[in-house]
């Protein structure tokens, strides 16, 4: 039987996002605020892999620096939705709501090996290939876990600021269903702001930034 070790493809497009400017960026914005709490907050983010980790395992910005990115796009998309529709929304509240929505996703990315089902050698084999995996040690809703861990990691938030980070994955999210998600929904705009910026980010991100990064030939399939 022929044996021999695989070839592993490494994740592609993980030089694609300059992580230490938008690291840079990221902490700029969020000490704009002034809000108590900040340099505890970004003195543990520090200690994680927040500016390096993927926003997605497979989907949006499942690259390296991914979540930074997405964080800084979805604070910015937030910041032009609020003022396109009208809404004097406290810039600060953006700013931190837009920034910290995903933190959930924080140290649950891990590189392992997979075979690529879509790539065989000359010796038809499947090729071995680099690919992200999410797993949580933390086991609560989405938003809920972003919410508890500004919190625990030094940043006291608003009721505001709580209900958006809570509900930022709009109606896809399972709580979309529930009286609370609705009364937060109607009553407070910045819920949608965030929620629909979150979503712009997204669809910016795949159709958009990918896109364009692939017509350059920068990812190589």
């Amino acid at each position: 039987m022929y044996n021999r070790k695989l070839e592993v493809a490494p994740i592609e497009g993980n030089n694609l996002i300059d992580t230490g400017k938008n690291w840079i960026e990221f902490c700029k914005v969020l000490r704009a605020t002034k809000r108590e709490g900040v340099e505890d907050l970004i003195k543990t983010l520090e200690t994680t892999d927040f500016a390096l980790a993927p926003a997605s395992h497979a989907y949006h910005l499942s690259v390296k620096g991914g979540l930074c990115q997405h964080s800084l796009n979805t604070y910015e998309y937030a910041l032009q939705l609020a003022g396109m529709v009208g809404l004097e929304l406290d810039e600060e509240s953006l700013i931190i709501s837009g920034l910290l929505h995903d933190l959930c996703k924080v140290q649950s990315y891990k590189i392992k090996e997979i075979l690529d089902k879509e790539y065989k050698d000359k010796t038809d084999q499947w090729r071995k290939k680099e690919a992200y995996v999410f797993e949580s040690s933390f086991p609560t809703g989405h938003g809920t876990r972003s919410v508890i861990l500004a919190q625990q990691w030094g940043i006291k938030l608003k009721k505001d600021e709580v209900l958006a980070i809570m509900y930022h994955m709009g109606f896809s999210d399972p709580l979309s269903q529930t009286k609370d998600f609705m009364q937060a929904w109607g009553e407070y705009p910045i819920v949608q702001i965030v929620a629909m910026a979150d979503q712009l980010a997204v669809t910016h991100e795949d159709h958009v930034f990918m896109k364009n990064v692939k017509a350059k030939n920068l990812i190589k399939r």
